[in-house]
């Protein structure tokens, strides 16, 4: 009888322990030292940075950088939003920091990144004004090419 109660009470507490330890994996984009060539026409490079995760409760926090030298830029917004599917993050933030373009303070910017796996190449989207709602649905011009750095969708 102790042994059945015992047994009983193993299976009550993988029961309860089961369902929690199985909780949404967190997704995450994040990049490294990411060089785009500006779409100026001029061939000069851009520097962006990111970083956006989901944690096992559903939050969204991260940040988002982007630096032109011509025109002179710098735009900082943190990320609310992020929506993976597959190999491409749809990233939504707040412009938080712009003080060459203040136009773009406290307004709702959008992006996308597409991870072109191991030795493949990675793209991201320009910088809208929209939600990631907007970023999804919205054909953009073609995903300015990576050209150094990189870009990690997980």
């Amino acid at each position: 009888m102790k042994k059945l109660a015992m047994g009983i009470g193993l299976l009550l507490f993988l029961a309860i322990v089961l369902p929690v330890a199985a909780a949404p994996v967190r997704l995450s984009m994040t990049s490294g030292g990411v060089k785009i060539i500006c779409p100026n026409g001029n061939g000069e490079k851009c520097g962006i940075s990111w970083n956006a995760r989901i944690d096992n409760s559903g939050n969204v926090n991260g940040n988002a950088q982007l630096r032109a030298d011509f025109p002179d830029i710098t735009l900082h917004a943190n990320i609310d939003q992020l929506l993976v599917c597959g190999n491409i993050a749809y990233v939504g933030g707040v412009v938080t920091f712009s003080p060459d373009e203040p136009t773009w303070l406290n307004k709702h910017i959008c992006f996308k990144v597409m991870d072109g796996g191991k030795g493949g190449d990675d793209y991201i989207s320009g910088w809208y004004e929209g939600n990631i709602g907007f970023c999804k649905q919205t054909p953009f011009p073609p995903f300015y090419l990576i050209v150094s750095g990189q870009a990690k969708v997980a």
